[in-house]
């Protein structure tokens, strides 16, 4: 009843849906943030040919628990059950890029660069030293917001919620 009640709240019921829509839009949603927040770095995963379909579908559908470790996706939780949204996965994300981007991963090539953002950032080589709690204070102060791209709908429980036009289906 409980998982039930956060798949609502959170509105995760809407990325597992047949044809995956939420994912699909976090999805876009956060190529648009990569763009516009780490030019350099969206410039050269472009570059690469890689795609965020090919690394951040796994961040989403587990909600960061397939690439972090226990303690890290504990943090991550507790923020996102405390902000009441999914937002802290995309700084998540978007820290994660930063970190690659000091590292000068997306220099390298093509399989190293995916195999680095599939989840080869989580050990303690990759991160030098950076730990956990640096890493999520860095994520919690990556502001962004979706004004442009945002309308107001309502949630379960009469909540409000701000989702981007890019979830919306596209129009003929």
């Amino acid at each position: 009843e409980r998982f039930s009640e956060f798949m609502k709240i959170f509105n995760f019921a809407e990325v597992f849906r047949p044809g995956f829509p939420l994912l699909f839009c976090w999805i876009r949603m956060f190529e648009q943030l990569v763009s516009t927040r780490l030019p350099v770095v969206h410039r050269k995963l472009i570059q690469h040919g890689v795609t965020s379909a090919m690394y951040v579908d796994k961040w989403f559908l587990t909600g960061m628990t397939y690439n972090f470790s226990e303690r890290a996706c504990e943090r991550i939780w507790d923020i996102m059950l405390v902000d009441g949204n999914e937002k802290i996965l995309f700084r998540v994300g978007l820290t994660v890029l930063a970190l690659g981007e000091v590292k000068g991963v997306f220099d390298r090539e093509f399989e190293d660069v995916v195999h680095w953002l599939q989840g080869g950032y989580n050990n303690e080589e990759e991160l030098q030293g950076m730990n956990l709690d640096v890493f999520i204070k860095k994520a919690t102060k990556v502001v962004y917001s979706r004004p442009s791209l945002a309308r107001s709908i309502d949630r379960p429980g009469g909540v409000r919620r701000i989702q981007s036009t890019l979830c919306l289906a596209p129009q003929a």
